[in-house]
């Protein structure tokens, strides 16, 4: 694990959530299955976006993961949005309620990421048409 931050509470907060994980659930299978996000939120370390990236990525639960590359990106399109769960809703308006939903939500953050560290790269964002641009 490489440091990040509080690089010394970084590594201690994932053993201590792989720790609860066996004692409340006995295995990753049966945690996937089980978990809910209100008993991550209660993990030391894990916040919003952790917890809805463990459903999203590590469980296949269908959870919109949002971050400051959703923000970004949207504030650059003149939506400006009051908090996380505002973002995330309105991110996750317009997909339908099937069996691929969890992979769809992944998919969409995932290309939202990649468009960001590819055409961001510490720049503000200009989304208007190159035919607009002078």
């Amino acid at each position: 694990i490489r440091p990040s931050g509080f690089f010394k509470a970084k590594s201690k907060n994932i053993q201590s959530l792989c720790r609860n994980i066996v004692e409340d659930f006995g295995d990753f299978d049966n945690f996937c299955f089980e978990v809910s996000r209100e008993w991550l939120l209660e993990q030391r370390g894990i916040g919003f976006e952790s917890a809805d990236a463990i459903l999203c990525y590590g469980c296949g639960r269908a959870v919109m993961v949002v971050d400051k590359y959703t923000q970004q990106l949207l504030a650059a399109l003149g939506r400006e949005f009051e908090d996380y769960h505002d973002l995330q809703a309105w991110c996750r308006e317009g997909f339908d309620e099937d069996d691929g939903l969890a992979h769809e939500l992944a998919l969409f953050h995932g290309m939202i990421v990649e468009y960001m560290k590819r055409y961001k790269k510490g720049r503000v964002i200009d989304l208007s048409p190159i035919s607009d641009r002078r």
